[in-house]
């Protein structure tokens, strides 16, 4: 399914510009239509032509145009910096083609009913893969950020998730765009038709590309974020059969949420640093998981949980082999690098080859 596009505009050359780039690039969401006379748009829209979504010269008047319920309305805009024109919408007509698209398919979120997803695989075979740590400081989210690209430099999709109350994704990952995680969570919160194409909206992608979200404007958001919004989020992504893996970093916890959310990935991967007190917390964390597989006959977490030693060196990994898990392997400790260039570095490690 795709969106009914029309583009009215008087200026003939940016309107053929903007026509074959959409065409070229984007044909997978768009049937277009565009017209260069005002006139002729005013008769065709709404009687023999049906839009979706209709974007026009400020010059154009909407009131004597089509009257189609539905159809979601918006200008062209000089400035990339106006938001609105007669009360309707605006849109940078001098900007990247792709933040022109994210604005429209944005609006189209927002304001439509129609449950819209773009879908490029019937059966993508998407893995989640959860990264978890029962101790803090070893290097958990760096791990999830290494593997993500690991997979995407494989040719695998990829879409990192930063689930962590105050956790990040712009210090691992930078993109063109202005991706804010706040917006996702209030279309999950507020229970938004379009969440897949608000998604696609919202998403942005490294330079290794990796898709990501930017990070919230006010933190806070993410304490608001449940483990069933973190479910749905995750499903609506799969359902976009874009993807062949969705690595979340989730902060680990024993309630009952958390624990239906973790039992829902393909793959959990513990991380330790083999040190005594990170061995001890994740020995406990994975005895309490077997209490609650044993109680509870739908949960299966532990057969697809394995574990990594990062940070270690070779005697760490020996102790690390007491937790009754499979250890992928072993990160030794790097230091002096920054968070994007240390994930970059991990990413090469054989570990991240066996997950």
């Amino acid at each position: 399914m795709k969106i009914k596009l029309a583009l009215i505009s008087a200026d003939v050359f940016y309107l053929s510009r903007i026509e074959n780039a959409l065409k070229s690039q984007y044909a997978d969401k768009f049937d277009l239509i565009c017209f260069s006379d005002y006139e002729l748009a005013t008769q065709k829209l709404g009687k023999e032509v049906k839009a979706d979504l209709a974007v026009a010269d400020e010059a154009f008047d909407y009131s004597f145009a089509f009257k189609r319920e539905g159809c979601i309305k918006a200008y062209f805009s000089d400035s990339n910096d106006v938001d609105s024109f007669n009360e309707l919408p605006c849109i940078g007509k001098y900007q990247r083609l792709d933040s022109f698209v994210r604005q429209l398919l944005k609006l189209y979120a927002e304001q439509s009913d129609s449950n819209l997803v773009f879908r490029t695989s019937l059966d993508s075979g998407c893995k989640t893969v959860a990264f978890v740590s029962a101790a803090g400081g070893v290097g958990t989210s760096t791990a999830a950020a290494a593997f993500a690209k690991r997979k995407q430099k494989d040719g695998y999709a990829s879409f990192y998730l930063n689930f962590e109350p105050f956790g990040t994704s712009d210090i691992f990952f930078s993109g063109q765009g202005e991706s804010n995680f706040s917006n996702i969570i209030f279309a999950l919160k507020s229970n938004k038709a379009n969440l897949a194409l608000k998604i696609e909206s919202e998403v942005n992608k490294s330079h290794e590309g990796v898709s990501f979200f930017g990070d919230c404007k006010i933190a806070l958001d993410r304490t608001t974020f449940s483990y069933e919004e973190q479910k749905k989020l995750i499903d609506a992504i799969k359902s976009t059969g874009k993807y062949v893996y969705i690595v979340a970093d989730t902060a680990f916890s024993l309630s009952e949420n958390y624990i239906n959310l973790l039992n829902s990935f393909s793959v959990i991967v513990f991380v330790s640093d083999g040190s005594d007190i990170a061995n001890a917390k994740t020995a406990q964390a994975v005895s309490a998981l077997d209490i609650l597989e044993s109680q509870q006959d739908n949960l299966r977490i532990l057969d697809k949980s394995v574990l990594l030693c990062n940070k270690c060196d070779g005697r760490a990994v020996e102790r690390i082999e007491n937790i009754p898990l499979s250890v992928i392997g072993s990160v030794e400790r790097i230091r002096g690098l920054r968070s994007v260039e240390l994930s970059a570095r991990m990413c090469e490690k054989e570990a991240f080859g066996k997950i």
